[in-house]
């Protein structure tokens, strides 16, 4: 008995070290037949094109030198850019409102006045988004905003000389001070060369308000440029959330997109888009920090500005509205076109871009057609309009720049003209016609 136990016991054992080895050698050769994994739904951040240092994108449009009884002025951009980047690297002390110490004629003297330089913005912007260009050697930075930088260029004292930030049309002035060293660099590099501009004259629209024009006639160039265009499909993955959750329609215009939470329609004629976040909303007035704030951080996440070619500036708030406009500059102007071809418009709902509007092209590069014209002086303007019974308490500032039109599907023309703001709109000064095509914010 005590055998026949034995023998079980040992044929047992052996079974179970078999067993184990062979399911030793099963699990170190075992491959498992797997599918492949799919890749997330989930994408990184979808660049379009360039991201901008926003000292690119909020810089002034015009500069004027008043000096020895005159007043020149210049819209090159190279100098413009060069300029705010000096300024930039001041050291502002202090910022002090000094509004309710002017008089009117005080305060047109401290704008427009010998030894002055005006830096002047297309519209309002704020202290506090300013703050992160120039230094303000300031813990209270004041919730305003600003329209023109004005640099007197002769000492405030022995010691330092004046800087005033300047909103226009509410003649608000806050006075800042840098020191007399970063003022004669100033004067080197800039003053002492603005004679070499055009000399331009005064006009008043008001007794509060002042332009400059150019005191003679202007002569530019027409251009003609190839446009191509960025593909839709990386707008619609920059811009909606779920993008392969995304369906396309033909309409009669063009294209639509959608979801459930935004439509993208595409105009393919003049090769623009309007996208709308349907599930926001835009209500009540926006401040002008978060209006600019909000939606150049959203372009610029995207990177939806061009890399050549030509550049976008701020150029328009509109507090109402919710809506902020970024234009489109070549050869140191604005460029307009009545389609939306040459601008950016957003308008900032109530947590999020409510509405998102620009073209989808880019300028690949300049015909070898070009000619010459010759705008009419400054004055020529102001005579025409007041002649058309246009009310110059409207106006607010007239400036040259090019009326874009499409010529064939991938050209376009960059036609000279005057444009004037008449009551918070942009249009074109027609010789011809009597009025204009209003453009751009209202």
């Amino acid at each position: 008995m005590d055998m026949k136990y034995e023998q079980i016991k040992s044929i047992t054992l052996t079974f179970l070290v078999v067993s184990s080895i062979f399911l030793t050698w099963n699990l170190w050769t075992f491959q498992p037949s797997l599918e492949p994994i799919e890749e997330s739904n989930i994408s990184e951040d979808i660049i379009i094109s360039a991201k901008k240092d926003m000292r690119e994108v909020f810089l002034p449009f015009k500069i004027l030198y008043h000096r020895n009884d005159k007043t020149f002025g210049t819209q090159r951009h190279l100098e413009i850019e060069n300029m705010v980047n000096q300024i930039s690297a001041w050291n502002i002390i202090g910022l002090t409102d000094i509004t309710r110490m002017l008089t009117n004629e005080e305060f047109k003297e401290l704008v427009h006045g010998q030894d002055r330089v005006e830096l002047i913005f297309p519209d309002l912007i704020s202290f506090d988004f300013y703050k992160n260009i120039i230094s303000f050697n300031n813990t209270d930075i004041p919730q305003d905003n600003f329209d023109r930088i004005v640099v007197r260029t002769t000492e405030g004292s022995p010691d330092f000389s004046s800087v005033y930030f300047v909103s226009y049309s509410d003649k608000r002035v806050y006075e800042g001070r840098i020191d007399l060293s970063a003022m004669e660099s100033f004067k080197e590099n800039f003053v002492s060369k603005s004679i070499k501009h055009p000399e331009y004259f005064a006009y008043d629209p008001t007794d509060s308000r002042r332009i400059y024009l150019s005191e003679n006639p202007i002569e530019m160039n027409i251009y003609s440029y190839i446009i191509g265009t960025i593909s839709l499909n990386r707008f619609v993955d920059a811009l909606f959330s779920e993008p392969n959750l995304v369906s396309r329609e033909l309409t009669n215009i063009g294209d639509e997109y959608n979801d459930d939470s935004s439509l993208m329609t595409v105009n393919t004629n003049n090769k623009t888009f309007s996208f709308v976040n349907i599930a926001e909303e835009a209500e009540g007035e926006a401040s002008v920090n978060d209006l600019i704030t909000q939606t150049s951080s959203f372009i610029n996440d995207h990177g939806g500005w061009p890399e050549k070619n030509g550049f976008y500036q701020y150029f328009g708030v509109n507090k109402s509205l919710r809506q902020t406009q970024y234009r489109m500059f070549i050869h140191d102007l604005p460029v307009f076109n009545e389609s939306g071809m040459s601008d950016y418009s957003v308008v900032l709902g109530n947590t999020n871009v409510y509405k998102y509007s620009r073209p989808y092209t880019s300028f690949e590069g300049m015909t070898e057609d070009t000619r010459s014209v010759t705008l009419p002086a400054g004055g020529d303007v102001i005579e025409r309009l007041l002649a058309d019974n246009i009310n110059p308490e409207q106006i607010e500032d007239i400036i040259p720049g090019f009326k874009m039109s499409q010529t064939a599907p991938n050209l376009v023309s960059l036609d000279p003209a005057w444009y004037y703001k008449y009551g918070g709109a942009w249009i074109r000064f027609q010789p011809d016609d009597v009025g204009g095509v209003p453009l751009g914010l209202e």
